[in-house]
C-alpha cells in the first residue's frame, strides 16, 4: 500500500470496539468470580452469606456441638456460589447478582446487538441515507420495547420530521439487555407525509427520556404508567 494507512470506517471500528468491551467484561467478570471463589477457600464465608456471619460465629462457639450447623452453612455457601457468582454495580449504584453464565449471555447479547447496530449505521453511510428504522418484531416480554416497533430515526439528527436516534432508549438498539430489536437503514422517498408522519410518531413524554439519558427502567416505568392510564 506504498506506506499509506488502512482506513476504517467509523461504525466498522465502533462494531470492534463494541466486541473488544465484551471480551474486557467477560475478563473482569471472570476475575471477580475467581476472587470470591478465592476468599471462600480462604473460610471468608461472611461476605457470600452476610446473614449467617451471626449464626456461623455462634456455631464455632459450640466446637464440636455445632459442627453440623457450620456444615449446613457451608454447603449453602457453596450452593449460593454456584448460581450467584458476580456482584455487579449497576450505573443507578444498586448492587446486581448474577451467576456467571447468565452474565456471560447477557454481556454477548448486548455486544451482539451494538456491533449490529454500528454495521447498520455503516451501510447506511455507504448508501447515503440518514435514517434508520427499528426491526418491527414484538417484544418478547411486552415492554416498552413495543413503542418503538418499526419507527424511523434520523442518524444526524437533522431531519424536520424524524426525531434524532440519540433520543431513543439506549441511543438506539438494543434498547435494554437481552433485547431482540435491530435497526436497518431506510429510505423514506416515496412515503406518503401521512406514513413519514406515522413513523416518526415517538410520545414526548419518552422524547425526554431519551434526551435525558435515561436507564431502561425508567422507561419501563413510564411504559407501565401509560398502560395503566390506557395512554396506549
Amino acid at each position: 500500500m506504498d506506506g499509506a494507512e488502512l482506513s476504517i470506517p467509523a461504525n466498522v471500528a465502533g462494531a470492534k470496539t463494541a466486541a473488544n468491551a465484551f471480551l474486557q467484561d467477560i475478563s473482569e467478570a471472570i476475575v471477580a468470580m475467581e476472587a470470591r471463589a478465592g476468599r471462600l477457600a480462604r473460610g471468608d464465608v461472611g461476605e457470600v452469606l452476610g446473614d449467617d456471619r451471626q449464626r456461623l460465629a455462634a456455631a464455632i462457639g459450640l466446637g464440636a456441638a455445632g459442627a453440623a450447623m457450620v456444615a449446613s452453612i457451608r454447603a449453602r455457601v457453596r450452593d449460593k456460589l454456584q448460581g450467584s457468582l458476580l456482584r455487579i454495580l449497576g450505573q443507578n449504584g444498586r448492587i446486581y447478582r448474577y451467576g456467571l453464565s447468565y452474565y456471560v449471555g447477557l454481556a454477548a447479547s448486548m455486544a451482539k446487538g451494538s456491533m449490529q447496530k454500528e454495521l447498520a449505521l455503516h451501510r447506511a453511510s455507504e448508501l447515503s441515507l440518514d435514517l434508520v428504522q427499528v426491526s418491527p418484531n414484538p417484544s418478547t416480554i411486552g415492554d416498552y420495547c413495543d413503542l418503538y416497533r418499526g419507527k424511523v430515526f434520523s442518524i444526524s439528527g437533522m431531519h424536520p420530521i424524524f426525531p434524532a436516534l440519540s433520543t431513543a432508549p439506549n441511543g438506539g438498539t438494543p434498547f435494554h439487555p437481552w433485547c431482540k430489536h435491530t435497526l436497518a437503514p431506510f429510505d423514506a422517498s416515496g412515503l406518503s407525509d401521512a406514513k413519514i408522519r406515522e413513523l416518526a410518531n415517538i410520545p414526548e413524554d419518552f422524547m425526554q427520556l431519551g434526551m435525558a439519558g435515561a436507564s431502561a427502567n425508567d422507561f419501563q416505568k413510564l411504559w407501565k404508567s401509560r398502560k395503566k392510564g390506557l395512554g396506549f
